[in-house]
């Protein structure tokens, strides 16, 4: 979750039942979000006719879970996946469960990234800006 492609998360293997998840810190709104996969150890180079199945799972304690993205039947070669729930949802932690990783490679992800409202006040509107161009 560090927004850097020379790094990621990797799972052991690419198995069904790998997860990762991550704390908000707090209670959070949740709207969106995108899951940017790594393809670690993928035996496809170019366009790949294998897709990653998963669900993505949100939860208020770490311990219930609740799906809002269900791709486990229905996955898509989306390396870049990036997911509108369909009705904003409250919770703390967010889990990414595999069901199945692409070409025999390992579940891992450059970056899983949660879009949404926080409860800190809202910055405040700009008044004044300034354009300069650099001949």
């Amino acid at each position: 979750m560090d927004e850097d492609v020379r790094t990621w998360w990797s799972a052991k293997t690419g198995g069904a039942g790998e997860w990762l998840a991550i704390d908000l810190g707090a209670p959070k709104w949740i709207e969106a979000v995108q899951i940017n996969f790594a393809d670690q150890d993928a035996n496809t180079v170019g366009i790949s006719h294998d897709v990653y199945r998963y669900r993505l799972q949100v939860s208020s304690d770490g311990h219930a879970w609740r799906t809002v993205v269900d791709h486990s039947k229905n996955g898509r070669d989306a390396p870049h996946d990036y997911e509108v729930l369909p009705k904003a949802t409250r919770a703390r932690f967010v889990r990414i469960a595999n069901i199945h990783a692409p070409d025999g490679g390992k579940f891992s992800l450059f970056d899983l990234r949660v879009f949404g409202l926080g409860a800190g006040a809202k910055p405040a509107a700009v008044t004044d800006s300034k354009v300069q161009r650099d001949p």
